[in-house]
């Protein structure tokens, strides 16, 4: 079965591998491109973090040496 797959790269990638290991053609055309951007988060009255991906969580460890709050994810 071929199966596309709309991840970003790298998790595209990864992605591919585990679907050829199970018999399955992977296309791999990802619809959105992760970039750094330069920025410094600001976190005063910030409780807790929460990240909605591996992207989210990269970014924010290359932004900020802060580890000192609660992550949900």
């Amino acid at each position: 079965m071929r199966v596309w797959v709309t991840r970003t790269r790298p998790g595209a990638d990864r992605t591919a591998e585990r679907l050829r290991a199970l018999g399955h053609e992977p296309v791999v055309a990802p619809v959105l491109e992760t970039r750094p951007l330069p920025w410094t988060p600001d976190l005063d009255g910030v409780a807790a973090l929460a990240f909605t991906s591996a992207n989210g969580v990269d970014a924010f460890a290359r932004a900020s040496p802060d580890r000192s709050r609660p992550v949900f994810a």
